[in-house]
């Protein structure tokens, strides 16, 4: 950065940044002589309180004076009691399950070894066991085959009737005449949307002869001779 030698003031000079970082070092060497002292004189009044047996945690006189004393149990009610082995009864921080005298049975860790249980787990398995199902199979006495019966046979369907009209041919002479009905009605559908109406169907216009001449790579070859 150029700056101009008048401009002594500027921040950026070279001057002013080590005269600001010598203030800052200097700052910095004082306050830790400061907090010295401090600590220093904070120690040895302490070392002057232990010696004279005066010492004080709190300098403004609170919680002076001896050693703790004993505190006696406040009583307990009857009622407190009862809630208490009842389990209604909770502290601020304490659960339901921490305030009963027994824990529910979902906190319970499962028993082992009754009689009652190993009974259901022994019927249990011995119906899930895949051999009983195979022994039941073997000592099955095998069921006597039933001879083949013959299926009952549908009977015959009866033949189409047919109309008065001779059958397939009537069918294709029907259908003939709704393909030409419906052609003559597309022609006429679209025969009216060429011509306006009321103009006659041999009415033909003579060909254009504009349309009929050749090819020119000219626009107007008329002109251009």
């Amino acid at each position: 950065m150029n700056i101009l030698p008048k401009k002594s003031w500027h921040v950026r000079n070279k001057d002013n940044v080590a005269r600001v970082r010598r203030d800052e070092a200097a700052a910095e060497v004082e306050r830790r002589k400061r907090d010295a002292r401090a600590l220093r004189a904070e120690q040895e009044a302490r070392e002057f309180g232990w010696k004279k047996g005066e010492f004080e945690e709190n300098p403004r006189g609170i919680f002076t004076g001896g050693g703790s004393h004993p505190i006696s149990p406040s009583p307990i009610s009857p009622q407190e009691r009862r809630e208490r082995a009842l389990g209604v009864l909770t502290y601020l921080g304490q659960s339901a399950a921490e305030a009963q005298t027994c824990p529910p049975w979902y906190l319970q860790p499962p028993k082992k070894g009754g009689e009652g249980s190993r009974e259901v787990q022994g019927g249990l398995k011995a119906v899930l066991d895949p051999l009983q199902d195979m022994r039941k199979g073997l000592h099955r006495a095998p069921s006597p085959k039933k001879p083949p019966q013959p299926r009952p046979r549908s009977p015959p369907r009866a033949p189409p009737e047919r109309g008065g009209g001779g059958g397939l041919a009537e069918l294709r002479r029907q259908r003939l005449a709704r393909e030409a009905a419906e052609a003559a009605r597309s022609r006429e559908l679209l025969g009216g949307l060429r011509d306006p109406p009321g103009t006659p169907q041999n009415r033909r216009e003579p060909p254009d002869p504009e349309r009929r001449r050749r090819y020119n790579s000219q626009f107007h070859p008329g002109l251009a001779r």
